[in-house]
Parts: C-alpha cells; structure tokens; sequence
C-alpha cells in the first residue's frame, strides 16, 4: 500500500514538473506583473458603482498592484461594453443552450499628450447557459451569474495584454522623470518616432 502511495505521489510530481518545464500554467495563476505601477481608468459607460465592467477592470487592476491615480502617465479608456445572446441548440421539454458573448472595447494613451499606444481594441468572452420553460425564473439568475463571470474573465484578458506596453510605459516613465537618451535627444521625439513607424 506504501509503495502504491509513493508511486503515484512521484507520477503527480513528475507530470507537475513537466507541465511547468513545458510554460503551462493554471488558470488563474498567471504572473499578472505590469509594467507600470499607475493608470488612469475612464469609462464610456459612466465609471460608477452601476458600471460593473469598469468594476471588474479596476479590480483586476489592483489585485495586479496598480493604482489608479488621475495623474498617471498612462490612460485606460474603456468603451461601451456590450452582451450578445443567441440559441444555439432547442432540446426535448423545451430546454435551451444559449450563448452569450461579452465585448468590452478599449484604448490606451498617453495622459501627457494623447497618443495612443493601444487604439480601438477590444476583449471578448463567451459561454453558455441551458435553460427551458418551465425554469424561467433560473434563467435570469444563470445569465446574472454567466454575466459576472464574462466580466471577470474579460478584465483578465485585458490584464494580459497590459502586460505587452512595457517597452512604451518604460520610455513613458523615463519621460515623466525628465530622462534623457545617450545621444542627448530628448526622450518625447523617440516616442513620436516610435509610434509613426
């Protein structure tokens, strides 16, 4: 019985150890590190307490140890969020799979001059709930629960790829301290050529 114990203890091990060797990581444990420490978040939809995908983003945002602050050198704009719901299979007794799909549009600039580093993109999570006739009621509390989660999931999307303006946020922050590059140029004509090219 020992023996059995140990052997499949050093088969999870060896199957943990090659999963990792190969870059897989579990769902949610990504290493969420950003380049920047501030952002600034605007929201089409208002920002509010009611704005629950602005929630959902500024959350993601702080559990990834950013802080919002008006005077970031960066700004997050986040556009009008939407849902998308079709059928897709009718069953027997009525019954109903359908999709839903989350779009939460966005664009990233710069707060001292308005260049955009990300333009016009946008983040979209999908899935399914079942549903039938007679369980009306359930219906519109699976779709509040699936809603929620196509939030959470989308902030998680756009925290990823926050994660690729790091060149940018790093020339940026050179900026705002007054930096200059080796050949005495100022550091705002590198990020204009940068973003021309």
């Amino acid at each position: 019985m020992k023996r059995r114990a140990l052997l499949s203890t050093t088969l999870a091990l060896a199957a943990t150890l090659t999963l990792s060797a190969c870059g897989f990581q579990l769902r949610g444990y990504q290493d969420t590190t950003l380049p920047f420490s501030t952002l600034t978040v605007n929201s089409s939809d208002g920002g509010g307490t009611r704005d629950l995908a602005y929630q959902a983003v500024t959350r993601a945002l702080k559990n990834a140890d950013v802080t919002l602050d008006a005077t970031a050198p960066l700004r997050l704009n986040l556009g009008k969020s939407s849902f998308d719901e079709h059928e897709l299979t009718f069953g027997d007794a009525g019954s109903q799979e359908r999709q839903v799909v989350f779009t939460l549009p966005y664009s990233v600039q710069r707060t001292r001059d308005g260049a955009y580093l990300e333009d016009q993109q946008s983040v979209e999570t999908s899935g399914t709930y079942t549903t039938s006739e007679d369980r009306l009621l359930s219906r519109d509390s699976q779709r509040s629960d699936l809603e929620d989660d196509l939030r959470r999931e989308a902030a998680q999307q756009l925290i990823e790829r926050l994660q690729t303006l790091k060149p940018n946020a790093q020339r940026l922050e050179s900026v705002e301290t007054g930096k200059s590059d080796a050949s005495g140029t100022d550091q705002p004509q590198a990020d204009n050529e940068s973003l021309s090219q």
